[in-house]
C-alpha cells in the first residue's frame, strides 16, 4: 500500500524544501520567503491536480506520495491560487487559523539566523497566507521556539520570549 502522508505535514516538507532552495542560493531572509512562496505553490499543484508526479520534476513533485490530495483547508489553497503574495505590512485576507504555524515550522530549523530573525521569517512566511497577526505572529513565535528547543534552551524560557516578543511588537495578536 502507498504510504500516505497529512496535508499538514506536506505543506512542512515543501516548506522546508523551499528553505533548502534558497540556501543554495544565499540564504537570506528575502530568498527563503520567495522560495517558500513558490514551494507552497508546488504543494497546492499536488493537492488540485490530477497528476500523480511529474517524471523528472524538481524535488517533492517527483515524489507520487506527495500527489495525495488529502483534504486541505482552503485559507492556503485559496491565496496561492491568485498568485498574491500576503506580507505582515500587505495582508491577503483575515485568517488566523492554525496553517501559518504549520507551513512556517521549519523556519525554526534555520541556522544562521538570531531569534529575532528567525521569528521574523516565521511571521513573513506565515503572513504568504495568514493575514491576521494571530496567523502570522503565532508563525514567527513557533518558528523562534523549534530553534531555541533545539539549542538547549528550556521550553518554557523560549515560549516565554516567544510570547513576550509577541506581545511587545504585534499588540493585536493574542
Amino acid at each position: 500500500p502507498m504510504l500516505t502522508v497529512s496535508d499538514c505535514t506536506q505543506k512542512t516538507l515543501f516548506t522546508a524544501e523551499g528553505l533548502a532552495i534558497a540556501r543554495g542560493r544565499g540564504g537570506t531572509p528575502e530568498a527563503m520567503v520567495s522560495e517558500v512562496r513558490s514551494a507552497l505553490e508546488r504543494w497546492a499543484q499536488t493537492q488540485t491536480s490530477r497528476a500523480k508526479a511529474v517524471p523528472g520534476g524538481r524535488g517533492l513533485l517527483d515524489n507520487a506520495v506527495m500527489w495525495n490530495p488529502r483534504g486541505a483547508g482552503t485559507t492556503s489553497l485559496d491565496v496561492l491560487s491568485t498568485g498574491l503574495t500576503g506580507t505582515i505590512d500587505d495582508p491577503v485576507n483575515d485568517a488566523e487559523d492554525y496553517g501559518a504555524v504549520v507551513h512556517a515550522a521549519p523556519c525554526g530549523l534555520v541556522e544562521h539566523l538570531s531569534p529575532e530573525e528567525r521569528y521574523c521569517l516565521g511571521a513573513q512566511v506565515g503572513a504568504l497566507t495568514h493575514g491576521h497577526p494571530n496567523g502570522w505572529a503565532s508563525a514567527g513565535a513557533l518558528a523562534s521556539v523549534i530553534r531555541m528547543v533545539s539549542q538547549d534552551v528550556p521550553l518554557r524560557d523560549a515560549a516565554f520570549w516567544a510570547a513576550s516578543h509577541v506581545r511587545r511588537y504585534h499588540p493585536a495578536a493574542h
